[in-house]
């Protein structure tokens, strides 16, 4: 049986999805990107540095508006405290708009307080993680995000919003 995601389905063929990560650490982007590159993971990661900026590249808003450069994410990896909100209410923001409420959402938080961990499922994630400064154990959370979020997990047809 052959695995791909069902991001293939809206996309050229050839064209892996893309992932767009959510966190306001520049470090966190660029440890996150260093571990992505080195699994060699083909999908193009995006960055965003807080919810507003997020919200901004879903609607392909200022100098998010190319949507070649820029393509609407199949996977968001988020932090869960973001300096303009929590993740929660990002996420309920995404679960509310019928064009962008199949995407993929997980958190990667530094902190695994149930609380916080009951708060984002709630609101809508698919998946709450442990982010690890250890570089290798950010290495088998980035493959695991590939080999099941991005290859072997199917959902929903994403919509394409035109205009939001």
């Amino acid at each position: 049986m052959t695995t791909r995601s069902v991001a293939s389905f809206e996309r050229t063929p050839g064209t892996p999805p893309t992932v767009l990560r959510i966190d306001d650490n520049p470090d966190d982007l660029l440890l996150f990107q260093l571990a992505w590159e080195k699994a060699q993971v083909a999908n193009p990661v995006h960055c965003a540095a807080c919810s507003k900026e997020a919200v901004d590249y879903l609607e392909g808003r200022g100098k998010f508006a190319d949507r070649k450069a820029f393509p609407l994410p199949s996977v968001i990896v988020t932090d869960m405290r973001l300096p303009d909100g929590n993740a929660s209410e990002f996420v309920r923001w995404i679960r509310s708009h019928p064009k962008l409420n199949k995407i993929v959402v997980i958190v990667l938080s530094g902190t695994a307080r149930q609380e916080e961990i009951n708060e984002a499922y709630r609101s809508g994630v698919n998946s709450f993680l442990l982010k690890s400064p250890n570089p290798r154990h950010l290495h088998n959370t980035v493959t695991l995000i590939q080999s099941y979020w991005l290859t072997q997990n199917f959902s929903p047809r994403l919509a394409l919003p035109a205009q939001m």
